[in-house]
This record gives C-alpha cells, sequence and structure tokens, in this order.
C-alpha cells in the first residue's frame, strides 16, 4: 500500500491543501506527519484541525513542542520568538495542549516516524552531515525510520560495517540489508531551493520511497503572514526555498 509522508507544515495552509491533494490523487491510504504543523506560517489553527479531522498519525515537532514549553524562548532568536509567541496568543488553549502532547515517536506499517532524530540528547538534533548521520544511527533500532527537521529531502544509509551515507533523496528502492532514515523535506518551508511543498510517498509492497512536489499559492500565503504582522525574512524565503 502507499503511504504518505509529510513534515513541517508550519502552519502554512495552502501548502498543506496542495499536498495532501497531491497524495490523494496518488491514491495513499494512509497519511502520517513528522511533526512541525504549527510555526513560521499565517494558519496554525486550520493546519491542526485538518491533521486532526483526516486522523492523519503526527508526532510532536520542536515548535509543536514550544506551545506548552517557553523555557528556551530566551534561547531563541528574535524572529522565532515573535512567531511562536504570536501562534501561542492564536491558538486556542485546547489545540495547543494537543500540539504539545503528541508523541515524539509512533510506529506504523512497519517504520518509525520522529520529527529530529533518534538522538535525544542534544534535543532536536539535526541529521545533515556524516557526524549527525552517524549519531542517528547509533540509535536508531528500526531498519526504516522518517523524519523531519531540517526542510531538506535527503536519504541516510548505514549498513553494518560500512560507514553510513547522506544522499538527496530520490525515487529509490530502498536497499536490503541497511537501516534507512528518510527525511522527507517541508510542506510549509522548504529549504531545497525548490519552493513547492515536499513530501513522501513509502510503498509497503517494495519499500520503494517517492518524493512528491506540490505547487501552491505562495503569494496567498504571504499576505496572510503581512496580514498576521510576521517577520519579513519569514514571508520573502517562501519564493525562494530556503
Amino acid at each position: 500500500m502507499k503511504i504518505g509522508i509529510i513534515s513541517d507544515i508550519h502552519a502554512n495552509l495552502a501548502a498543506l491543501r496542495a499536498i495532501l491533494e497531491a497524495l490523494d490523487r496518488e491514491q495513499c491510504v494512509k497519511i502520517v506527519c513528522a511533526g512541525d504543523v504549527v510555526g513560521y506560517g499565517p494558519s496554525p489553527c486550520e493546519c491542526a484541525e485538518i491533521i486532526r479531522e483526516r486522523r492523519i498519525l503526527c508526532v510532536r515537532g520542536n515548535h509543536d513542542d514550544m506551545m506548552l514549553n517557553d523555557q528556551r524562548d530566551y534561547l531563541m532568536r528574535p524572529d522565532v520568538r515573535a512567531v511562536i509567541r504570536w501562534t501561542r496568543e492564536t491558538v486556542p488553549h485546547e489545540t495547543r495542549e494537543w500540539l504539545g502532547n503528541l508523541p515524539r515517536t509512533l510506529r506504523y506499517a512497519g517504520f518509525e516516524v520522529v520529527h529530529a532524530s533518534h538522538v535525544f540528547r542534544p534535543e532536536w538534533h539535526y541529521v545533515m552531515d556524516g557526524h549527525s548521520v552517524m549519531a542517528n544511527f547509533l540509535f536508531q533500532d528500526s531498519a526504516l525510520a522518517f523524519n523531519g527537521h531540517t526542510h531538506l529531502p535527503l536519504l541516510a544509509l548505514h549498513q553494518r560495517g560500512h560507514t553510513p551515507k547522506l544522499i538527496m533523496l530520490r525515487r529509490i528502492v530502498l536497499p536490503p540489508g541497511h537501516r534507512c532514515l528518510v527525511n522527507v523535506g517541508s510542506v510549509g518551508q522548504p529549504r531545497d531551493r525548490n519552493p513547492e511543498a515536499a513530501a513522501v510517498i513509502y510503498e509497503t509492497r517494495d519499500r520503494s520511497v517517492m518524493p512528491v512536489r506540490a505547487a501552491y499559492d505562495i503569494a496567498d500565503t504571504q499576505k496572510r503572514m503581512r496580514q498576521a504582522d510576521l517577520p519579513e525574512n519569514f514571508i520573502n524565503r517562501l519564493t525562494e526555498g530556503r
């Protein structure tokens, strides 16, 4: 069966709708989310509502976690702190609790989903280079896992006795005898120089993964962000995919 995996929606309603339509056209029987439903974007309530209405399985991302945890606010850049505080004020308490209490990991159909990494100290560990890939595989027991967090579609591979590898994600049948970590990219704020919403389809029959992109109305999202008086740098980067 086909399973759609999304991540890092970041309150971008137009991007979420576009990628879900693309996954529906591909006849995915289930959709799973690797976290960060909110943050950066102008539509946190609407995005959370869609995830809940469609019963999309979801783990907690760092931005979701910050809905109930303000202890690290002082460590944030001022622009990030402004968006997080705006989101807390915009989202009703019940939805903030739901976001902040999402599980850190989940298992479904033989694979595992985490937001950032299997490394929990330091928290919200980025898997972006050889050292961070090796650290992840020290703790990843499952043969296959999906993540987000970096907003970059990447594939990490590890075969016993060999050095782990990190490559740009492409359509591929996952090799047997390897542990695999698939970063599905970002729905609402891609950073691979492609501004289209990103996701991945996993086909359980042959263990293949296929990146999916969907164009959406970026100008409308930017308009909504300006209406909410969100930081201009987060608005401009949407058109650049960075």
